[in-house]
């Protein structure tokens, strides 16, 4: 059976309900762009909140970065020692 393309009393129109279908969709920049949006505007203390709890949630974990310069070290050094032998 098909699902209905109403979503219930989620529906509205705003930066920040936009926002929020495209995190819940997976589009991770996209909500981060429309949060952004939100914020840029001058929302109420509500829609503040919940649009700064939007951007904590798609943001890159800090630990994450230590990682990717280890991956990047080790890339680099895997390429100079490939021109090396080559």
């Amino acid at each position: 059976m098909a699902k209905s393309g109403h979503r219930g009393d989620k529906g509205g129109g705003g930066a920040l309900q936009e926002a929020i279908r495209r995190y819940e969709a997976g589009d991770q920049p996209g909500a981060r762009r429309e949060a952004r949006r939100v914020l840029e505007g001058s929302p109420s203390d509500a829609d503040r909140a919940e649009a700064e709890a939007l951007l904590s949630r798609t943001r890159l974990p800090t630990w994450a970065w230590p990682y990717a310069v280890v991956a990047g070290v080790l890339l680099a050094l895997m390429v100079a020692l490939a021109i090396a032998r080559g």
